[in-house]
């Protein structure tokens, strides 16, 4: 049977045994601290870029895109008063200095939340990863799931094999979950979703690929969403497949 959303207590929680929390993963790295005065400015928007422009990969960024903005241009006005101005400006531009890698530091953290180690996650969002030891394995593509009626109230899911993954999770629902995400510590976590009191869902974090979901509602528009796990972590959540159960 499906499970309801509230019983599940607002967060669907999967741990994993093949999930290993003190992997040495690959994160983003301070390099902003150490980068010529002249291009931190260049810096800070390439980071501010990689994260707003991709609001499907970065779901709730620590502040509002205009006032990082407004951190970073404050950096630029400080720093040009100070070039022409002299000490008498030094202090302003120290503090808005600050302020900015501060806020670096913050967004590298928030970043690291959704990457969980994948160094194309920690590129896109606009820093360079840190190196890990040659024996991780890659963290596993993201599958492509797709879905099969499979009689009356059941439908059958399966997914393209990914090369490093050792299991295969996936969750189906009644309703779209565009705020689903495996965290660091193998804790798989839906955000709130509306209308939430008619949600349903069901998870299966077996080992194959294919997954056989039964109980179903006939007539209703089923969402079946996988990720792919190995001794490293795990990967992005995919995009849903859906059918309409018969």
């Amino acid at each position: 049977m499906l499970a309801s959303a509230n019983e599940c207590n607002r967060k669907l929680i999967f741990k994993n045994n093949l999930i290993q929390k003190k992997m040495n993963k690959s994160k983003c790295s301070m390099f902003f601290k150490y980068v010529k005065i002249e291009t931190l400015y260049e810096v800070a928007i390439a980071i501010k870029k990689g994260i707003y422009n991709n609001p499907l990969v970065f779901l709730s960024p620590p502040m509002l895109e205009a006032d990082f903005l407004a951190i970073i241009e404050n950096y630029k006005s400080k720093r040009t008063a100070y070039k022409n101005g002299g000490k008498d400006q030094k202090g302003e531009y120290l503090t808005a200095y600050d302020l900015l890698i501060t806020a670096l530091v913050d967004y590298g953290v928030y970043v690291d939340k959704y990457a969980l180690g994948n160094e194309s996650i920690i590129t896109l969002g606009g820093y360079i990863p840190t190196k890990t030891s040659k024996s991780d394995k890659p963290l596993p593509a993201t599958p492509l799931p797709e879905l099969k009626s499979n009689g009356t109230g059941s439908l059958v899911s399966d997914c393209v094999a990914v090369p490093t993954a050792s299991m295969y999770g996936a969750v189906l629902s009644n309703v779209e979950l565009p705020n689903m995400v495996v965290d660091e510590n193998g804790l798989l976590k839906i955000n709130e979703v509306e209308p939430f009191a008619n949600m349903a869902v069901q998870m299966n974090f077996s080992s194959p690929r294919k997954k056989t979901w039964i109980g179903l509602t006939s007539g209703k528009l089923y969402y079946v969403y996988y990720f792919a796990v190995n001794s490293t972590g795990s990967s992005l959540i995919s995009d849903p497949a859906s059918l309409l159960c018969f």
